[in-house]
């Protein structure tokens, strides 16, 4: 063992030589260079940089006429992970749990897992489960409603476009290195079924400095969303099937009033363009989260349901709600643009008492209100 790794000489069957070179995950860019025939890459899940260290691996493997790879891992549900375990040709996926080693362990060590049956511990540690973040975190997938592909869209009251502006056009995460990039989300408010709803419109992240961002800002305040009457085409950057005749645009530009939104909220002012600070306070991600689940354990929240896959929501959708659905805190996902742009928009329109996130009871009676009399009036 030393600084370039674990080496151990091995006689193949063929005769020859082999050596199995031993690498950790937290720096991907040792993998940059190296060649091999073979890989194992042990609890993957725990790997602080998995998909880095993945693609670095798999640049490498190239020798033999017939590279393989083997991972073995506890499934903790990592977006890497998730991919890994669906069916593909070749790919063979092999199950199993700590039940299938009790003849090599002690009665004592079985009698302290007691406690985890029936957990989401016990099912992802003991029974090799892939827990579904997406159904487990503070937001689901199924909390959302699909508004029918071939049905016209509702009329539209308020189009907000919500920007989550990253801090430099290339800022860093310092945990891993990655440039954080720009999201924005564009949400229909509308009135349907006796109550008011949102829906997602339009949603992107990418990575861009202030003057393509502004250009980028002016060219989506301009886009129409719905039409009147007709069955409406929503696709990133398009809107309306008729952009110059229906469809209602963006009427409040709301952006972060911290770090480069605060900057962008000056320019766009001299372009002419209105914005709509928003600030969290002190308020962190999460907390901002728990704010408006209301809102979608409610079901008010709708997507734009996909014409080629019935039953799911348009393609362009997918980046966003699996960000938002597998967000949980810290470090529980990637990037988590999406998650400020969602919650601030939601958090404006409940500010605004458009969304209400307490449902009154069917029964519910108000007392009248009281009337207070100035009993020194004439």
């Amino acid at each position: 063992h030393n600084k370039t790794g674990m080496f151990i000489r091995m006689l193949n069957v063929a005769g020859g030589v082999s050596t199995i070179r031993g690498f950790t995950a937290e720096k991907p860019e040792r993998l940059r260079g190296p060649q091999h025939c073979r890989a194992w890459f042990d609890e993957l899940a725990a790997w602080q940089y998995d998909q880095e260290t993945w693609d670095m691996a798999l640049m490498g493997l190239r020798l033999g006429t017939s590279p393989q790879v083997l991972w073995t891992t506890t499934p903790k549900p990592r977006e890497l992970i998730r991919k890994l375990s669906k069916p593909k040709d070749r790919r063979v996926i092999v199950r199993g749990s700590t039940y299938d080693n009790k003849a090599n362990l002690p009665d004592d060590f079985f009698d302290n897992l007691e406690q985890y049956e029936g957990t989401t511990l016990g099912r992802q540690e003991l029974w090799g489960e892939l827990i579904d973040p997406e159904e487990t975190g503070i937001v689901k997938r199924s909390q959302f409603r699909l508004w029918p592909h071939d049905k016209p869209l509702p009329q539209f009251d308020l189009v907000v476009l919500s920007l989550d502006t990253a801090y430099t056009e290339k800022t860093l995460d310092k945990r891993t290195g990655d440039p954080d990039p720009t999201a924005c989300t564009v949400w229909g408010f509308f009135h349907h079924e006796k109550r008011n709803n949102v829906m997602l419109l339009d949603c992107w992240e990418d990575h861009l400095g202030m003057p393509e961002l502004i250009r980028r800002v002016k060219k989506e305040m301009n886009i129409p969303y719905g039409d009147d009457g007709d069955t409406a085409l929503i696709k990133p950057m398009f809107g309306s099937a008729k952009p110059m005749t229906s469809g209602r645009k963006p009427d409040i530009l709301l952006i972060e009033d911290k770090g480069s939104g605060t900057s962008l909220r000056q320019m766009l002012d001299n372009e002419g363009i209105m914005s709509h600070p928003y600030n969290p306070g002190n308020a962190d991600k999460l907390t901002r989260l728990h704010i408006v689940t209301p809102i979608f354990a409610r079901k008010m929240v709708w997507l734009p349901e996909s014409s080629k896959h019935p039953g799911q929501p348009r393609n362009w959708i997918e980046p966003m709600l699996h960000q938002l659905c597998s967000f949980t805190g810290p470090k529980s996902v990637k990037h988590d643009d999406y998650v400020d742009s969602t919650t601030q928009a939601l958090r404006l329109l409940m500010d605004k008492r458009l969304l209400d996130a307490v449902q009154a009871r069917k029964d519910e009676t108000r007392p009248p209100p009281k009337v207070i009399t100035n009993p020194y009036a004439a």
